[in-house]
């Protein structure tokens, strides 16, 4: 049976790795109208005589095709195509090049290759804080070759309008995989110290802070903290019934980390709000990307670039 809700193209690297073969069996449990298998050669021209690398290139390509050919037979289906993309260059602009066509690049962020080269630790860093496509990140050792679907979608939210282009992205992933959709929000002392520089003119250190202070303006805080997600649960199911939201309290991002478990995809948005208002996504989501036990799908924020991996 189709599925009623699709994403139209989703680009999954290959290095012919184990853990790259993951990222597809966990990408091919997402509906999409179009698969693309995409392995990129890396271009040795500088250091190679030019007779070589078209020698080996040729045979690699080959032998990849073969492979990805295998593989993308076995994937399709009257609802999806599976196409496969082989490239010589760059690995990271390649990927990037290939995603500028897609809803989302779906990949590891490390694994080897056959020739034992280390590709989606430093390239999904590049493609993540260079390209524009929304991109699902997943550690190795989460997955195994047949994951199961998820069970849910959570969204961190931080208060800002940059956050919440995260929620856009976490409703069409919850539609395409019919899955529940949580909406979360931390917050703490950092938000105690937002509030108190914006009504005072001192600055106030945590060890100075008077203990009566801190505690009503939690509270004020918890309550605007709350009466935003209650806000946003109700825009939400305007467009998506299945929606739950939670207030977190204490220091982000290990909050975040607590509140999802493996079966869950966190979404989140590479930068919100900075400096003394919000907590910046750009930090949080590279912890996150590297310990969070779930895998996390990045929407690149509207209006700065990602320097968080």
């Amino acid at each position: 049976m189709a599925a009623q809700f699709m994403f139209d193209r989703i680009v999954v690297p290959m290095d012919g790795s184990e853990p790259a073969q993951a990222a597809l069996s966990y990408a091919a449990r997402i509906p999409t109208r179009e698969l693309i298998l995409l392995h990129v050669m890396v271009d040795r021209e500088v250091i190679v005589p030019e007779w070589i690398l078209r020698r080996d290139s040729s045979r690699t390509e080959i032998s990849m095709n073969d492979r990805l050919e295998k593989l993308a037979e076995e994937l399709r289906g009257p609802d999806r195509e599976v196409t496969v993309d082989v490239r010589i260059g760059d690995v990271a602009e390649e990927i990037i090049r290939a995603g500028e066509t897609a809803d989302m690049l779906v990949m590891m962020t490390h694994g080897r290759g056959a020739a034992g080269r280390v590709l989606f630790g430093s390239i999904a860093d590049r493609v993540v804080r260079h390209g524009n496509t929304p991109t699902l990140l997943v550690r190795v050792g989460e997955l195994t070759r047949n994951p199961k679907i998820p069970d849910r979608v959570v969204c961190a939210l931080d208060g800002s309008e940059n956050a919440e282009r995260g929620i856009e992205a976490a409703v069409h992933l919850a539609k395409a995989l019919d899955l529940p959709l949580h909406l979360i929000r931390s917050v703490g002392l950092q938000d105690v110290k937002a509030r108190l520089r914006e009504t005072r003119a001192e600055r106030v250190a945590p060890s100075q802070m008077d203990p009566e202070l801190y505690d009503k303006t939690l509270i004020a805080v918890r309550d605007e903290a709350r009466a935003y997600l209650d806000s946003k649960e109700i825009e939400v199911k305007a467009a998506y019934e299945r929606v739950t939201v939670e207030l977190l309290e204490g220091s982000v991002p290990f909050t975040l980390m607590w509140a999802v478990d493996v079966d869950d995809i966190l979404v989140i948005t590479t930068r919100g709000q900075g400096g003394y208002k919000r907590w910046a996504l750009g930090s949080v989501a590279e912890k996150l990307v590297r310990e969070a036990p779930c895998p996390v799908f990045l929407e690149r924020s509207a209006d700065e670039p990602f320097a968080g991996l």
